[in-house]
């Protein structure tokens, strides 16, 4: 409830701290004496434009702030709000809102003492205050809160909570499961490019050690010319001369030798060692013809000496700078490869969990919309009810429940699939005619005045303690009605004060003689400039006086007194 409001240099109103009472608070005075005024400054406080032909006087800022106390219960929402920007109420349960309006324009708004953007202030007093007049309907004429209202009405607290879990637990699902998919497809091409590499790495068919065999074939096959005329005259040299061989003349050494060895048996190891050396000439001659032989020219074999090494080249400037660097690669790529099926397991576990989710959060939102519509229809027929009895029977009330089908959407037991959020699956707004034959328009467009504000009397009356906002204003709710519609207007307004703090500006002593609090506003004259004042009549004496003067200086007996 607003238990204090503080206004500074507003219009005629210099400084003004008005004190309001828990219950039915009437504000009443002459038409023009300023009542219209407290009410707009409030709206003011709550985030409303300000304009700065009301300033007051002089280059004075125009500053106002209310204290609030919260109800835990009702107030859950705006402490939720609150909390979220750091903002939570001190131990009182007390909330202070300010704001200060410099006569160039520029505002600066404040939530406990703290500066905050003038949306997140008028976010709480959404929260806070409904303002009935021709100029404001807070929350009641927002689309975005007859939701909240209607749910609030049918008290689904405990399964819109539900829902929202539901929506939270499938967005998390989902955005880890897109996360999944994401590295899937960049895994997909990981595993084709891992395929592609151990595919090309194994049909090479590498051996270690094979590119240094391949290097000195082909270091052979290029120098086989030199290779055969340096074998072919090291042959001739050793044993191919006709005569003066190397066998030759170490055959002739042999047989001196023998001779020298027959006189002197000390050489008979010399002999030996030629025929040693021999028997290695003949070998090592042999061995040169042989090689000799092999080192015909074989074009086609050089070019696929050469083919190799090119192929061992390409696959070392991909994947290592050896033959057993390219086949460790290729035994990691196989190991990432094998690693790869335990993510894939855990991709369609996560599918499988988003589907039943699906259904689950389905189950749910459609739950939730079946007793939203059954909710509307008993909420209809009892602002109809409040409607009568407010003599506005010609006033027709509707509560629009629409749902947008997707193929992307949430999928419900009906086969269908809808656009959905963390309330479920309904888009809701009251709809109103407030003249016979008149099509239902949304509520924010029905026309302003006491009538409209008589119809906000009703649907506040019908949703009553369901409603979040704790305070209710109603500015200009008795015009043109008489005495017995006003005694109805005065008795509903009433009975909303068990639950709300009801703040209302009045002409009528019908409405007024039931107030929990009477203020009286009136203009004042002082030093020669007009300045507004209120005063809370609390003597019964004061209060009886104030009636008299709404009935037009009627002279009221004792008794009457006493029941004002």
């Amino acid at each position: 409830m607003l238990a204090e409001l503080s206004v500074e240099n507003l219009a005629l109103i210099d400084r003004l701290n008005l004190c309001l009472a828990p219950g039915f608070d009437v504000l009443t005075g002459e038409t023009g004496a300023g009542k219209s005024l407290i009410v707009g400054a409030i709206g003011a406080l709550l985030g409303d434009k300000v304009d700065l032909a009301v300033m007051g006087r002089g280059e004075l800022p125009l500053r106002i702030e209310g204290i609030f106390q919260l109800d835990g219960e009702r107030n859950a929402k705006l402490e939720s709000l609150l909390s979220n920007h750091g903002l939570d109420g001190d131990e009182g349960g007390l909330l202070i809102l300010s704001r200060e309006v410099k006569p160039g324009g520029r505002s600066v708004a404040r939530i406990n003492q703290r500066a905050v953007p003038l949306s997140l202030l008028k976010a709480v007093g959404h929260l806070l205050v409904d303002i009935h007049s021709q100029a404001e309907h807070f929350s009641l004429l927002d689309p975005e809160q007859h939701l909240d209202l209607l749910d609030a009405y049918a008290g689904l607290g405990a399964l819109c909570s539900e829902m929202a879990a539901k929506y939270a637990e499938l967005s998390f699902v989902e955005r880890e499961l897109s996360k999944l998919e994401r590295e899937e497809r960049l895994m997909r091409r990981d595993r084709e490019l891992l395929n592609f590499q151990v595919e090309e790495i194994e049909a090479a068919n590498l051996k270690p050690g094979e590119e240094e065999e391949l290097q000195k074939q082909r270091a052979i096959l290029l120098n086989r010319e030199k290779l055969s005329e340096f074998c072919e005259s090291a042959y001739q040299i050793l044993y191919g001369a006709e005569a003066g061989s190397v066998f030759d003349l170490m055959q002739r050494v042999k047989d001196e030798l023998k001779g020298i060895a027959a006189l002197e048996g000390d050489f008979k190891d010399s002999v030996e060692t030629v025929e040693n050396a021999i028997y290695n000439i003949e070998d090592l001659s042999r061995a040169l013809h042989s090689y000799a032989q092999t080192l015909e020219y074989e074009p086609k074999y050089l070019e696929e000496v050469e083919q190799r090494l090119n192929s061992i080249s390409h696959l070392k400037r991909k994947y290592g700078n050896s033959i057993s660097e390219i086949l460790a690669f290729a035994r990691d790529a196989k190991a990432k490869l094998s690693g790869m099926g335990a993510e894939d397991e855990e991709r369609e576990q996560l599918r499988k969990k988003f589907s039943q989710l699906q259904l689950d959060t389905g189950y749910v939102a459609n739950k939730l919309s079946a007793a939203r519509c059954e909710a509307g229809i008993r909420l209809v027929e009892a602002i109809k009810r409040e409607l009568a009895e407010l003599n506005m029977s010609e006033v027709d009330f509707a509560v629009s429940a629409k749902q947008r089908e997707s193929d992307d959407g949430l999928p419900l037991p009906d086969g269908k699939s809808y656009v959905f959020n963390p309330t479920g699956i309904d888009v809701v707004e009251f709809l109103v005619s407030t003249n016979k034959g008149e099509v239902l328009k949304p509520l924010a467009k029905i026309a302003s005045g006491g009538e409209t504000s008589r119809f906000m009397l009703a649907l506040s009356c019908a949703l009553q303690a369901r409603s979040p906002v704790s305070t209710l204003i109603f500015d200009e709710i008795d015009i043109g009605i008489g005495g017995r519609s006003g005694d109805i207007v005065g008795k509903k307004l009433a009975m909303l004060a068990r639950s709300h703090q009801v703040l209302c500006i009045t002409h009528l002593p019908q409405i007024a003689c039931l107030a929990d609090a009477h203020y009286k506003v009136s203009k004042e004259v002082e030093d020669g400039c007009t300045h507004i004042g209120v005063q809370r009549l609390d003597k019964a004496e004061d209060r009886a006086m104030e009636i008299t003067d709404m009935l037009g200086k009627v002279e009221l007996s004792p008794e009457a007194v006493a029941v004002v």
